[in-house]
Formats: structure tokens, C-alpha cells, sequence
């Protein structure tokens, strides 16, 4: 048995401890928190919120040369990070700041708006009715750490998700929620683990659909 932490303080007190336990070639996670510099702060305190404009779903065409997002793709097209754009649309946004927090502030699905999106990409269009956070000037907050977080604990959004067939949530109201925050290198921590984990189960899920073809052929190569 192998045992590797991903942390590299050498105090014996950190807020964050989490090892990986990897036996027959399973990975364990166990997680330890204390309340050791861990604050609750209101988004507002953290985020400066504005919204997106245009890029009707009209617009949009599968390339990469004028990429952009609309509200409907944060919860249809894209998990916790935006890492890489494949829609492209001529029409007119707000461009997106690598470390944006984004919102959708309409869905059709019930809840929908009750989830965040970190986008790690500069001079991305961003459409009407996306949500926008971005940092506060001199606050260190990695908004990574915070879409995991928020993804995690979305029915803290449900108070504020207004409507019925069409749900709708706003800057003002997702200022005053409270979440976690502790020491940016920590969240650096965090958020690097849980992206890597992310990748391995993407990298598994890609193995699984190849050996489902794999039977899907051999089943009709023995039965037909």
C-alpha cells in the first residue's frame, strides 16, 4: 500500500489534509478538514458581479475561431472548469477574464441556475443571462477552489432561483450567500487535486465507452 499526501506543508496543523490511498490499483480519497483558517465570506465580499450580452444560440457554429458561450452551455456543455471552448459565434459578448466565475442566470431545468463554472481562458465571448463574477481587486481567490465548492453545495442557491418553467437567478441575490474560504495556496491545493481527479475519471470513462463499442461489435460479429 502507497501513500502520498498532495500536501507540501510541513506544519503539523493545515487546514486541508487529504491523502491518496492506492491499492489494486484503486484510488482512495480521505479528506481531513479542521477549521484552522477556514472563514465563511459572502460572495459579494469576494466578487464584483456583472452579466453577459448577446450571442443568441442562432449564432453559434461548431469552431473554435470566434469562441463563445451562452447561459444554456454552462449546464449543458461544461463541468466545473472551462478549460477549452469548441462553439464559436460572430455575434457580440463580454469577454471573459481567465479566473471569471460564471453563472447561468436562466434555465429551463428546474434548478438549473444553481451551479457555477470557473473559466481559466481570456477574451472568451460570454452571452446574455451568463453571470459573471470576477475577483475583487487585491482579493486572491482561486475560482476553481470556489466552483468546486459552490458545485458541491448548490442547494445554498436554491433560496434565490426564482420562477417555474423558467428559473432565473441574480448577481445581487448570489452576493449575499456564504461559502468557505481559506488561504490561496491552499485552495491552489484543492483545486489541483480535485482537476486531477476530474481527468482520471474522464480518462476512465473514455477507456469504458471503448470497451462498450468493443462488446457492441463482438456481439453482433457473434450473433448475426
Amino acid at each position: 500500500m502507497k501513500h502520498s499526501s498532495i500536501s507540501n506543508s510541513e506544519s503539523p496543523i493545515f487546514s486541508l489534509l487529504h491523502w491518496f490511498i492506492i491499492t489494486d490499483n484503486i484510488t482512495y480519497l480521505y479528506t481531513q478538514k479542521t477549521i484552522h483558517d477556514w472563514e465563511q465570506c459572502k460572495l459579494g465580499s469576494i466578487y464584483d458581479f456583472s452579466k453577459g450580452k448577446g450571442l443568441p444560440l442562432n449564432s453559434f457554429t461548431y469552431s473554435k475561431d470566434d469562441p463563445a458561450i451562452a447561459y444554456g452551455h454552462l449546464y449543458t456543455k461544461y463541468s466545473e472548469v472551462i478549460s477549452e471552448v469548441y462553439l464559436s459565434s460572430n455575434d457580440q459578448g463580454v469577454l471573459s477574464k481567465d479566473n471569471d466565475l460564471l453563472f447561468p442566470g436562466s434555465s429551463t431545468v428546474p434548478n438549473g441556475t444553481a451551479q457555477a463554472n470557473a473559466i481559466t481562458l481570456n477574451n472568451i465571448k460570454l452571452g446574455g443571462d451568463i453571470i459573471i463574477g470576477r475577483p475583487k481587486q487585491n482579493v486572491l481567490v482561486s475560482s476553481i477552489f470556489m466552483s468546486y465548492q459552490i458545485n458541491s453545495q448548490r442547494q445554498k442557491l436554491f433560496p434565490i432561483t426564482v420562477g417555474t418553467t423558467i428559473t432565473h437567478m441574480y448577481g445581487k441575490d448570489l452576493s449575499k450567500i456564504k461559502f468557505s474560504i481559506t488561504s490561496y495556496s491552499e485552495q491552489e491545493k484543492i483545486s489541483e487535486f480535485f482537476k486531477q481527479l476530474d481527468n482520471m475519471i474522464t480518462l476512465h470513462q473514455e477507456k469504458l465507452e471503448h470497451l462498450n463499442l468493443i462488446k457492441q461489435s463482438l456481439l453482433q460479429n457473434m450473433f448475426t
